[in-house]
């Protein structure tokens, strides 16, 4: 794979900026700095009008994100195998758009990999450079809808506060399971758009006496697109419709039903069109079960392990980044929770109840699955922060005057500096950033994949290649689409009879019909968990060896994976 092509003046900046590693920290801490006092002096008496404006507090996180996170955008390897899968769905796409009949994400939905396809029409690369940057994209626009949403709610500064902590661990974590491109993020995105649109929809005043029907209208349309973008989103999403149809329903002596309707009806369209669109691609029995029964039997298949809560606990305290995030933001939410319940009027106190509700719904979408994976941890991220800015804004109300104006105003933002924002930091400068001062690594002596290029050299135009075993990263090096639906065989190696058989017969299938160019048998070293060619190569299922045998020619065996190029005049 060819390093993603830079002009010469951004590549010697980069390069300049990498060694000494002194600079990239020097540019990192400022674009954090920077941020940060656009949070903490929010409001302040004396500040420049321009300061205050949220575009420059936008433009700021998202330089921030980008000062920090460069170096990974290069690295011409996955950092996580949901990326090379992601990936691989969506190159198929760009050339076979149909979900489920050319692609299939597996417990991922179908908009984790379009989301890469629409953006690579925008002009990003399909490739683990234009993946990051989207990743990066995603995790800004999530930041700042979150805080578009707290500025219904609470002051400006508490708003800006309220996603400082998120923005600072999105930033200074290296664990590659938060800064690839992973199945989470375009439902992060949604929830935090749903929850904007939420309150601003429900935003009555003498001057707006009816929430407005669109936003509530598209608040439940974000919220109804959650499960095509992963079904583990679904508990956050049904707790913030909830909130939304409860906070509706109070009003209704007010506004009326039609309020509650308009929210209703966009929850039930955005499934409804998603269905009508499968159905019309006649792939309503593929998405049932590859979809939503593969789910449930991903979760049924979990490893016996202990409790909830120690399950939690060993999550969360896993990634040291983490945390030192989730105890430092946690621990300011407890110690500022006896002074918010007091001195909150009624309202008030129904919003620390909707975060707390928020945040342990999030944490049924982490635990639900019964996997210990770190990347789960995005659905904690913003409710967390959500939940510890609706406790400062009880706290302390005299910080809608701004963070310097009274003993709370320079208190509380101190106290939250030192319990939500400093043990990050401690904890980075203890721990090593792998990828710090590492560019021209990365960029220029990670050696390509000899097999990609072999399969490169010999493609030609609308050729598609067919894995067996688990490296979907060849499709990413080699750019070409999936000639079955899977870009791994996880489920036609599985244990399960029932599952191999359903799975087996589908990728059979597929490889008469499509009759894709190339095979690969990546069983062997570079295969992710199957890895004995004795147990799992192709050869070990009769029907699959003899249609190989009969269609395909070996060509070459490279780093433990053999390519088949299919013989020349064959019929499926």
């Amino acid at each position: 794979m060819q390093p993603q092509p830079l002009p010469a003046w951004l590549e010697q900046a980069f390069l300049w900026l990498n060694y000494p590693v002194a600079r990239y920290w020097l540019l990192a801490w400022l674009g954090l700095a920077g941020a940060a006092g656009l949070a903490v002096s929010a409001g302040a008496t004396g500040s420049p009008r321009w300061w205050q404006r949220p575009w420059v507090f936008a433009v700021a996180v998202i330089l921030a994100l980008a000062a920090c996170r460069w170096p990974t955008w290069f690295i011409q390897d996955e950092l996580n195998p949901d990326e090379s899968f992601l990936l691989a769905g969506a190159i198929t796409l760009r050339h076979y758009p149909v979900h489920w009949k050319a692609v299939d994400t597996m417990t991922a939905g179908p908009l984790d990999a379009y989301a890469l396809t629409g953006a690579s029409l925008l002009g990003l690369p399909l490739n683990f450079f234009g993946a990051r940057v989207l990743t990066l994209l995603l995790q800004a626009g999530a930041l700042l809808a979150t805080r578009a949403a707290l500025r219904r709610l609470v002051a400006e500064p508490v708003a800006r506060l309220g996603v400082l902590g998120p923005l600072v661990f999105w930033g200074l974590t290296s664990h590659h399971d938060f800064i690839h491109y992973s199945s989470e993020l375009v439902s992060l995105l949604l929830l935090a758009l749903a929850g904007w649109l939420l309150a601003a929809g429900l935003a009555i005043d003498a001057s707006h006496p009816r929430p407005s029907a669109g936003r509530l209208f598209l608040t439940g349309f974000f919220l109804g697109l959650v499960p095509f973008a992963k079904l583990q989103g679904v508990p956050p999403a049904a707790a913030l419709g909830l909130i939304g149809l409860v906070a509706l329903f109070r009003h209704r002596r007010q506004t009326g039903l039609a309020p509650c309707g308009w929210f209703l009806a966009g929850a039930l369209a955005a499934p409804g069109l998603a269905i009508a669109l499968i159905a019309a691609a006649g792939q309503a029995g593929e998405a049932w079960h590859a979809y939503i029964l593969n789910n449930l039997w991903y979760v049924k298949t979990a490893p016996a392990s202990a409790g909830p809560l120690a399950r939690l606990l060993e999550l969360v305290n896993f990634v040291p980044a983490f945390r030192a995030f989730w105890w430092g933001s946690l621990g300011c939410v407890l110690v500022l929770s006896g002074p918010a319940w007091r001195r909150a009027a009624p309202a008030q106190r129904a919003l620390l109840g909707a975060g707390w509700i928020l945040l342990g719904a999030a944490t049924i979408a982490v635990l639900g699955p019964g996997r210990l994976l770190p990347h789960y941890l995005e659905f904690l991220v913003l409710p967390l922060g959500f939940l510890l800015a609706i406790h400062l804004q009880a706290a302390a109300p005299r910080l809608a005057a701004g963070p310097f104006s009274s003993a709370q105003g320079v208190f509380l933002p101190a106290l939250f500096l030192a319990l939500a924002v400093a043990p990050q930091v401690v904890s980075r400068l203890r721990n090593h950033h792998i990828y710090a001062g590492q560019f021209a690594h990365f960029r220029y002596e990670h050696p390509p994949s000899q097999a990609a290029y072999y399969i490169r050299q010999q493609a030609r135009p609308g050729d598609t290649l067919a894995m067996w075993g688990w490296r979907p990263q060849l499709y990413v090096e080699t750019g070409l689409p999936q000639g079955t639906r899977e870009a791994q065989t996880e489920r036609q190696l599985s244990l399960d009879p029932v599952v191999q058989a359903y799975y087996l017969g589908r990728y059979l299938r597929d490889l008469r019909e499509q009759a894709p160019a190339w095979f690969v048998d990546a069983v062997g070293p570079a295969s992710l968990g199957y890895q004995n060619r004795s147990q799992h190569g192709h050869e070990t299922l009769p029907e699959l060896a003899r249609y190989i045998a009969g269609h395909y020619e070996f060509q070459i065996e490279i780093e433990h994976q053999r390519i088949y190029r299919r013989r020349p005049g064959t019929s499926p």
